[in-house]
């Protein structure tokens, strides 16, 4: 975590640590830090794609599917006809939580 903290400190441009710092915080169930980590990438690089999938997955984990279905679908238009690996697990947890029973 100090690894990536100091990375953010040198180059706050680059999202690349922010995504990794994310990643770390959703796997400690730090959520929101996750969360507003993947907000600060995606700002960042707009075109990337793993900073929606891993706010999707750590809305999910708090149990706000429709704000991860968001997500999830903000992923799939940046990604268009791109059937990258992401893209594919996007896809498979939107349509899980489309079956899923509503409130």
């Amino acid at each position: 975590m100090a690894d990536y903290t100091k990375a953010i400190e040198l180059d706050p441009a680059d999202p690349k640590p922010l995504i990794n710092r994310g990643m770390l915080y959703a796997e400690q169930k730090s959520y929101e830090r996750a969360i507003a980590d993947d907000d600060k990438a995606a700002s960042l690089a707009p075109a990337l794609l793993n900073p929606h999938y891993n706010k999707g997955q750590a809305l999910e984990q708090m149990g706000r599917p429709k704000e991860a279905a968001a997500e999830y679908r903000i992923l799939l238009q940046k990604a268009g006809p791109d059937d990258s690996a992401l893209a594919r697990q996007a896809r498979q947890r939107l349509a899980v939580i489309e079956k899923s029973p509503k409130d």
